[in-house]
């Protein structure tokens, strides 16, 4: 629903780990070679060769991985909501997040305010993020 039929063009920034966005494309293009007018995240399906990579077949992907790992099943808003608060832990600021995650106006705010409590323990080993996320968050006195 975050993008272009048209295509996009689209920047990352060096993210140390195993999230690091040009490692994981790297990884992602030697298990699914493909030739360079195919879609980029085109994946191998066993049975019908190369296809672009759908959001049914990503969350089919995770549901098998979580119960193969005895883990709670994630689906849609809440990857949205873990990916948000991995890269905020990980130094991304707020308004890199907002412009990543394409909210408008302030949607971010509310939308951070909404999950306080998921974010809450981890801001609180934080103080530098908490500090950022109150003065983002809160609405301003007058």
């Amino acid at each position: 629903t975050k993008m272009s039929p048209m295509g996009e063009d689209t920047q990352c920034a060096p993210l140390r780990g195993i999230t690091h966005p040009i490692s994981a494309l790297k990884r992602h293009l030697h298990l699914n070679p493909a030739d360079p007018e195919v879609h980029l995240f085109a994946w191998k399906h066993p049975t019908s060769g190369i296809r672009p990579l759908s959001r049914a077949e990503v969350i089919k992907c995770i549901s098998s991985l979580t119960a193969a790992h005895n883990l709670p099943n994630f689906k849609g808003h809440s990857l949205r909501i873990s990916g948000t608060l991995h890269y905020l832990l990980h130094g991304t600021p707020f308004d890199v997040m907002k412009m990543i995650g394409r909210w408008a106006g302030d949607l971010f705010t509310i939308y951070l305010q909404h999950h306080t409590m998921i974010l809450a323990p981890y801001l609180n080993d934080t103080p530098a993020l908490l500090e950022h996320f109150t003065r983002y968050t809160m609405p301003p006195v007058c």
